[in-house]
């Protein structure tokens, strides 16, 4: 009975044809915009989803009008934006910043250094974000002087081997006309989707005693209260 049933099925579609290519044209194509909709709309919402407080973490977004008459949003504020929203919002529990070093060289060969993108941030940074470390203390994490945080695929790949805590890492940046060597205060599980993209943070002091405050170019966290 069911063989008569296809047997019916592929007849019609054979006698109709040209009705019957356009009807699965447009069923695959429907399919196939809705699966990659849906692997879209996943992806966006995947990222920094780790974090324990995700759902409370928002980034400062500044809204800058041109002259013309045209405006966009960026992501860069204000140095001063987090800690006066802290102090002056009440709907703002906490606020850290991100300033980017930039690119800078790292490793203590000569032959094997590399460019690797680094930010330095406030030290409550790691009292927001849950970053999973294999070493160090996330509370203490670049509290102390030229420190850096790295992931454990770069930990590898300029240190070598493990432990790596308390071991120094030549880099570019400079003081007194001389190359800092950073120690290392902490390494981290290789991150899943995230959108800060690097795997080498470094205390304050390396870049100066603290972030710059009339800085435009800092990036700002806030952490809201949870609702009630």
């Amino acid at each position: 009975m069911i063989i008569n049933y296809f047997r019916i099925a592929l007849r019609h579609l054979y006698k109709n044809r040209i009705f019957s290519i356009i009807n699965l044209f447009g069923l695959t194509l429907g399919f196939l915009c809705f699966i990659l909709l849906s692997l879209y709309v996943y992806d966006e919402i995947s990222f920094d989803m780790f974090h324990k407080d995700a759902d409370r973490l928002y980034r400062v977004i500044e809204h800058q009008a041109d002259e013309d008459g045209s405006s966009r949003d960026v992501m860069v504020t204000s140095a001063r934006v987090g800690p006066e929203a802290a102090q002056q919002i009440p709907g703002v529990e906490e606020a850290t910043r991100l300033y980017a070093l930039g690119r800078i060289t790292v490793g203590n060969e000569p032959a094997a250094r590399g460019y690797q993108v680094s930010l330095t941030t406030d030290e409550n940074f790691f009292d927001m974000f849950n970053y999973p470390f294999v070493e160090g203390d996330p509370a203490a994490a670049l509290k102390q002087p030229d420190q850096v945080l790295i992931s454990e695929s770069y930990a590898k790949k300029y240190l070598g081997n493990g432990p790596y805590l308390g071991k120094r890492i030549w880099t570019s940046l400079e003081r007194n006309d001389l190359p800092i060597e950073v120690a290392v205060g902490g390494v981290f599980k290789d991150l899943p989707k995230t959108h800060i993209s690097t795997s080498t943070w470094c205390s304050q002091v390396p870049c100066g005693d603290q972030l710059p405050t009339n800085s435009q170019d800092t990036s700002t966290l806030t952490g809201l209260p949870t609702a009630t």
